[in-house]
């Protein structure tokens, strides 16, 4: 099955980026097609791909019109509707799942009981929508066709399985309401990674973790209005409890003209927070004004960072927190091999770099597995260091290549599925590499000739750069990515070239002000690569000598573990935790001093598996490992 290609070559093209007051059709690209599910609990703006796109091929009615609380219903008695299907009476739209036959199989026997449209619901967690080839039946399909993902269409089916009411509605503007605002789908501003380890954020305000805050606001009505707010509210779940408010903040604008389309909202504040243990930060925003919305499912919108044991992701991981998310994929037309891929801002030292995970397309159908090799070079980035000049461009001269990963795929490796590479050394011999405190690490990955890299269509960081350089009180640089459209070899030899900052920013690819860019030029332009750090610092102490000095027991235990410590070196305990097998923290305490004695833990909330207690001592952390047995 093919993916969502979009190709980015550098030429000049018109530029989509809007000021206030730009002229409609502008806006409209920047706010593109809108997917509404009305409903109390499944409800809101979803992402969704179409059949009449060109990304696999154009079929089924393109998407020219407006639909407005258009009913949908599950298909019936079949849900992938690859078997006989009951009537559909009146305007309804149909659920499908994916699965057992061609899309354009589905959308033809929907079609042919009835079906106005079709919205599939992709069958993998945590994939995403994707391109929809028509297969054999697809040229007879003169209905909408529009996948959503799996986690938007299992929540529409428990209310239609709940026999609660769903409708759809569709466009690419507005509904005609005299009332309508909305926040542009993937606009407001983003906390600094999707994914960040615990020990980064835990300690200190680095200017590189603020939260920021601010978006894009459309008036879709047709009538102005008045005291447009738009409210910030972040919370932080851990990932064992409830959420907790931590700040609130807003922006807002006196009268907003229908004709104005889309204002900018943002805030001159930003905050600083830290977390004490894994968990997520969800930032809320919510869009108002004096008078009463008549279409409220698109005046909402979240963007989250979860708090992960040693993991750093720009980009959505899967549910299970080990893998990159891709679906999107993109590259270079006829242009040579590249490297681009994400910035990761490290504030705290002594963990070494680990792993990287990324993923690929090589666009060759006739083979099931990827040929050559995967690799990613980790660059620390010193601005203006080596002669350079601090400006905020990145320049080869201010590059250090501190570790290579890469190995030689193997035959399970294959299109679209995380590859993952351990790190080295600066020459890729195996090594322990040791990050480096208050720096920013480029995790560049090597695009060959012709390949694509993956990349998170649903995660923006535009309005992140631009709430940073141009609303904060303290105005700052903060990108996402770094792109190079040269080979590796020719990044080391020439050693005033300037690294993209901004990837794929139309003709202003050297510029790095997002306000020179196009917003539309750089959707989707977030590279589906995991850095995996270590979980502990690298002088944590786990040798053998420690059984000397703490020891464990009962080994496997149910009930209760004790560690009798005996610490040598002046030593004393501070505090001890409890880690489980997935880096979640399930048990922290502070301890008054201790050098000798029994520290006894209940586990008799903990699940079976392996777990880890952390000693934190003055000067350094130990380690020793135990098992609960399962119950």
């Amino acid at each position: 099955m093919k993916r969502v290609f979009l190709l980015r070559i550098f030429v000049a093209v018109f530029a989509l980026f809007f000021y206030i007051g730009a002229n409609a059709q502008s806006n409209q690209s920047i706010m593109g097609l809108r997917l509404i599910v009305n409903n109390n609990v499944a409800g809101g703006v979803k992402r969704f791909t179409y059949s009449s796109s060109n990304a696999t091929g154009s079929w089924g009615r393109a998407l020219d019109s407006t639909w407005q609380n258009v009913p949908l219903v599950e298909a019936s008695p079949d849900i992938t509707a690859c078997g006989s299907l009951n009537p559909v009476t009146g305007n309804s739209w149909v659920l499908i799942y994916r699965g057992n036959c061609e899309f354009g199989a589905k959308a033809l026997a929907a079609q042919n009981v009835g079906a106005k449209g079709v919205i599939i619901v992709q069958n993998i967690a945590g994939a995403g929508p994707i391109g929809m080839a028509a297969g054999s039946s697809g040229n007879s399909v003169t209905i909408p066709v529009l996948m959503i993902s799996k986690e938007d269409g299992d929540l529409i089916k428990a209310e239609l399985d709940a026999s609660h009411s769903v409708s759809i509605s569709l466009t690419k503007w507005g509904f005609g309401y005299a009332h309508d605002l909305a926040i542009v789908p993937g606009s407001v501003a983003a906390p600094h990674d999707k994914s960040v380890p615990l020990a980064q954020v835990s300690t200190g305000n680095p200017s590189q973790y603020l939260f920021y805050h601010g978006g894009f606001v459309a008036n879709t009505g047709t009538a102005n209005t008045t005291n447009v707010k738009l409210k910030q509210v972040v919370t932080f779940t851990p990932t064992s409890g409830s959420a907790t408010v931590l700040y609130e903040d807003s922006a807002s604008v006196a009268s907003f003209n229908a004709a104005d389309s889309i204002i900018q909202m943002f805030s001159a504040n930003s905050k600083a927070l830290n977390a004490t243990e894994t968990g997520r930060y969800d930032v809320a925003y919510t869009v108002s004004s004096d008078d009463a919305d008549q279409n409220p499912a698109d005046n909402t919108m979240t963007a989250s960072m979860d708090v992960t044991p040693q993991l750093f992701c720009k980009g959505r991981i899967n549910p299970n927190g080990q893998n990159p998310l891709a679906n999107q994929f993109f590259s270079y037309r006829n242009n040579p091999e590249f490297v681009w891929g994400p910035l990761f801002y490290v504030n705290k030292d002594g963990y070494k770099a680990d792993k990287v995970k990324m993923i690929f397309y090589d666009n060759d159908t006739t083979k099931h597995q990827l040929a050559g090799d995967a690799i990613a070079y980790i660059f620390k980035w010193v601005d203006g260091s080596n002669g350079g000049t601090v400006d905020g461009f990145m320049q080869s001269r201010e590059l250090s290549l501190k570790s290579i990963a890469g190995r030689s795929f193997q035959s399970l490796d294959s299109n679209s599925q995380p590859i993952t590479v351990s790190c080295g050394d600066s020459n890729g011999i195996a090594a322990t590499i040791v990050l480096e405190d208050n720096s920013t690490y480029w995790v560049g990955v090597k695009v060959p000739t012709g390949w694509y890299l993956g990349c998170d269509g649903d995660v923006n960081y535009y309005n992140r750069t631009n709430a940073a350089q141009n609303f904060a009180t303290n105005k700052r640089d903060d990108f996402w990515a770094a792109l190079y459209n040269q080979p590796f070899t020719t990044l080391r030899s020439n050693i005033t070239d300037t690294v993209e900052t901004i990837p794929f920013a139309s003709n202003n690819y050297n510029s790095k002000f997002i306000d020179s860019i196009a917003y539309s030029s750089v959707v989707g332009t977030v590279p589906a690569v995991a850095f995996f750090t270590g979980q502990f610092p690298e002088k944590v102490q786990n040798s053998e000598q420690l059984a000397a000095q703490i020891s464990m027991y009962p080994i496997p235990t149910s009930s209760v573990i004790n560690a009798k410590v005996n610490l040598l070196d002046n030593k004393k305990i501070e505090e001890v935790s409890v880690i489980d097998g997935m880096g979640r923290t399930v048990y922290s305490s502070a301890i008054d001093h201790m050098n000798q004695g029994i520290i006894s833990v209940s586990t008799n909330s903990f699940a079976g598996g392996t777990y880890y207690m952390i000693f934190k001592t003055h000067d350094s952390y130990l380690s020793r490992t135990f098992v609960v047995a399962g119950k």
